[in-house]
Parts: structure tokens; sequence; C-alpha cells
């Protein structure tokens, strides 16, 4: 895996993170 392929899987976990935050905001 080069170093570009595994900055973008870092940040679609990033991503994935930020939009689980959101749903928690938006249930409490």
């Amino acid at each position: 895996m080069d170093r570009r392929q595994a900055r973008r899987e870092i940040m679609r976990q990033i991503g994935d993170i930020e939009g689980i935050r959101d749903k928690l905001d938006t249930i409490s």
C-alpha cells in the first residue's frame, strides 16, 4: 500500500467518525 492510498484510507475513516458524531449530536 503506497502512502497516498494509506492517507485516503485514513481520511475515509476520519470521515466515518465525523458522520457518527454528527448522528449522535442529532439524537441527543
